[in-house]
């Protein structure tokens, strides 16, 4: 009897959790124009009273604590998915936020995005991993590490091998 408690208690747990970041996510969607608004209108300066106040003070007050990068990610997601690419913040939410700030960043057109877009919610890891690699121009293995190799050319003149530049 103890046992099916714990079992429902850590599922209700979980499944509380779940919700809740689903929701953070669906804030975030919600409120990056927000915060492009304030950045790119100076709204943070006059909000904090100071023409010379930075961005990344008005990130770092109490009520606001987020990083630059965290912002610049999302604005990403946000200029290219979402306006670029005219997608609804719906059908990227259960997608990994690194996965769809890399395409964001390496979608070429909506049809690129959708099919990464679908890889990325399918594959595994290291299947993942190959898609990034293949493009981002990075040489990848089945030995499933990924490798930058190096050109060698021998020099007809000394008979040496040279890296290749």
């Amino acid at each position: 009897m103890n046992q099916d408690k714990n079992t429902d208690n850590a599922f209700n747990v979980c499944k509380k959790l779940i919700d809740n970041e689903k929701k953070i996510r669906e804030l975030m969607f919600e409120n990056i124009p927000l915060y492009l608004d304030i950045l790119n209108n100076g709204y943070y300066k006059i909000y904090m009273g100071d023409e010379n106040a930075s961005w990344v003070s008005f990130l770092g007050l109490p009520e606001v604590t987020k990083s630059r990068a965290r912002i610049h990610g999302w604005s990403l997601i946000h200029e290219n998915l979402i306006k670029k690419f005219a997608f609804g913040p719906e059908e990227v939410m259960n997608v990994e936020i690194s996965k769809l700030y890399f395409i964001a960043q390496k979608a070429t057109s909506k049809e690129d995005a959708e099919d990464l877009i679908s890889k990325a919610r399918t594959l595994l890891p290291n299947e993942w991993r190959e898609v990034v690699a293949k493009k981002t121009g990075k040489h990848f293995t089945d030995d499933g590490h990924r490798h930058q190799f190096n050109t060698y050319k021998i020099c007809s003149i000394c008979g040496e091998k040279h890296k290749e530049s």
